[in-house]
């Protein structure tokens, strides 16, 4: 039998009165334990009576508690979360310890009548503790498909860039974005990979990761971001095949395998006898993968793509295609082979 260890687990998170006005804020995921998932939800004006500020611990069941249904909730009730109230000088204006269900249907613990909203100070810190004895369990790589859960998905995407509820600051050129190591690691073995040493830079009042990107455009390391929030691939215009490619690169290098196949799908999708020359010699070269499906496609419709201007276009001008020859070597092969 496993030993009891104890667990002290804090989560604190600063807000602005005005910023807020009457807008409900919703936290990024939490995970107290490793395992066990939770929301903060926090509303400045009151469920019950509009004078009281409310604030609510929201549970997301995990992988194993939706598997065992008659146990979901034993961890849980054993976690003994209280909530907190402070000003923006550490002080404690009201803490208070969750023993009960505020909503036993979706299994919401809370305190609907928290605080007088009129006494909110114009900065203030709302926490949540997480303190008990709970049995020493095996990890559960889990993590809430945002996908799956749209009011998460929204409240996940209200909080990407907001430097007062990430832990992550990206400097990339010259744009900021800030966002959630724990949502990031989740997603990408490579923010894992990076988180795990857990550098931080700790000049500011709360701890934070400082990255430098310096490859990457601004507006497309965004759109990565979204998705790694969100699940959703969204392609941009003017070009949105060449937004596909620029997303498949970056998908590529954070080890990010679902936003890669999707990407790769619309590439070759949108690929004609009129394009594909042009992104296996001027992109897909660079990507084994996505080179040996955009390379079968050219083989298998070579006659027609030979004849195209943007063919003739890459001929001639061959010097500005790094790898033409090797490619063009590789063509003939193929279709030598092909036609044996």
């Amino acid at each position: 039998m496993s030993k009891p260890q104890n667990f002290k687990t804090i989560f604190e998170f600063i807000l602005n009165k005005k910023s807020l006005g009457t807008k409900t804020f919703y936290s990024p995921l939490l995970s107290a334990p490793s395992n066990i998932h939770w929301q903060l939800e926090f509303n400045p004006v009151g469920i019950q009576e509009t004078r009281y500020c409310s604030i609510f611990l929201n549970a997301i069941p995990n992988k194993c508690e939706k598997q065992n249904k008659d146990t979901i909730w034993r961890n849980r009730e054993n976690l003994k979360p209280s909530l907190s109230l402070k000003n923006y000088s550490n002080d404690y204006l009201y803490s208070t310890i969750v023993d009960r269900l505020y909503d036993n249907r979706k299994l919401i613990w809370g305190e609907p009548r928290f605080y007088a909203n009129e006494s909110l100070p114009e900065t203030f810190v709302i926490g949540v503790e997480f303190n008990t004895d709970i049995s020493e369990e095996k990890p559960v790589t889990d993590f809430i498909d945002p996908k799956k859960n749209h009011q998460l998905k929204n409240a996940w995407l209200s909080d990407l860039n907001n430097p007062n509820t990430s832990d992550v600051r990206f400097l990339v050129e010259d744009k900021e974005f800030y966002a959630s190591s724990k949502i990031l690691s989740a997603q990408s073995e490579y923010f894992q990979a990076l988180f795990r040493d857990n550098w931080k830079d700790m000049t500011n009042r709360y701890a934070v990761f400082n990255c430098k990107i310096v490859d990457t455009h601004p507006k497309l390391f965004l759109q990565m971001l979204k998705y790694l929030y969100t699940g959703d691939v969204v392609y941009e215009s003017p070009c949105f095949l060449e937004n596909a490619i620029d997303l498949y690169g970056i998908a590529d290098k954070y080890l990010l395998d679902e936003l890669r196949e999707q990407t790769m799908e619309h590439i070759v999708s949108s690929m004609t006898v009129e394009n594909a020359a042009e992104i296996l010699f001027g992109s897909a070269y660079k990507w084994p993968a996505l080179k040996r499906e955009v390379k079968k496609f050219v083989v298998n419709n070579f006659a027609s793509i030979a004849e195209t201007s943007n063919y003739e276009h890459i001929i001639k001008n061959r010097n500005n295609y790094p790898n033409f020859y090797e490619i063009n070597t590789e063509l003939l092969l193929n279709l030598h082979q092909r036609d044996i």
